[in-house]
């Protein structure tokens, strides 16, 4: 199974979780867990 990890620290993403919901599904990915920090950061396990 290939996996692939990506974060960013120079660019800023704005995608609405919905957009990230439709990649999910678009590539037969699930989403494990979605965690949202106190801060302007949201972690999603794919």
């Amino acid at each position: 199974m290939e996996k692939t990890f990506f974060y960013s620290t120079l660019f800023e993403y704005r995608y609405s979780s919905k957009e990230v919901q439709n990649w999910i599904d678009n590539n037969n990915c699930s989403l494990v867990k979605y965690d949202r920090t106190n801060g302007n950061c949201h972690v999603f396990i794919i």
